[in-house]
């Protein structure tokens, strides 16, 4: 019950209704370690960053090669003003042997003039779809292309993002989006050809 309200309903109330079960359920099964985990993902979701850490702190030991363990723990370490302790948490989540894509895009958004060349954005994101090319992935990178106006590029990872859910209406509506930006573009790159043609006739 508690996953399918957490997990499939996603209203506030479910979510309201969800944690009470989660805690009690975790009172009597310590080692269900994969409820914690989805705890602590719906914890964070409603802002109570303190009950999720001490739930993220457990998971640490008891699924210490678990990505999202430690990604969860830097958005909590960020949403604290740790930025070193979120660092610290991403870098460890990519040593992770199955890579979770959300970790790639929260360092990107953490990287600055001073980041290694390997942590820049850029070369994340190639990670990243090398590491775990699933739709989250490309959603991910499309976001990112979409920021610098990559339209083109923006298009085919939303493609690539659709054939594991076809159906999501934000995706589609990025799409429609970056195809009229494109369409908008090839215009006025037209027109300026156009009059740097009708310039050099002159």
């Amino acid at each position: 019950l508690s996953c399918l309200l957490s997990e499939h309903i996603r209203t506030l109330e479910a979510f309201e209704q969800a944690i009470p079960l989660n805690e009690d359920l975790l009172r009597t099964d310590l080692t269900n370690h994969e409820l914690r985990l989805r705890h602590a993902r719906l914890l964070i979701q409603q802002h109570r960053m303190a009950d999720a850490k001490s739930h993220l702190e457990q998971l640490q030991s008891s699924m210490p090669d678990e990505a999202e363990v430690w990604y969860l723990s830097a958005v909590v370490a960020d949403a604290g003003r740790d930025p070193a302790g979120a660092l610290k948490c991403l870098k460890r989540s990519l040593r992770c042997a199955k890579k979770n894509p959300e970790t790639y895009a929260f360092l990107a958004k953490l990287s600055d003039e001073s980041t290694p060349p390997e942590l820049q954005p850029e070369a994340l994101m190639q990670q990243m779809i090398a590491q775990c090319p699933n739709g989250k992935a490309y959603q991910i990178r499309a976001d990112y292309r979409i920021e610098k106006q990559l339209w083109l590029d923006a298009i085919n990872d939303l493609w690539k993002s659709l054939e594991d859910t076809p159906d999501d209406m934000i995706l589609n509506a990025k799409l429609v989006r970056c195809i009229q930006a494109l369409e908008a573009s090839d215009s006025a790159n037209a027109a300026q050809g156009r009059t740097v043609a009708e310039t050099i006739k002159r």
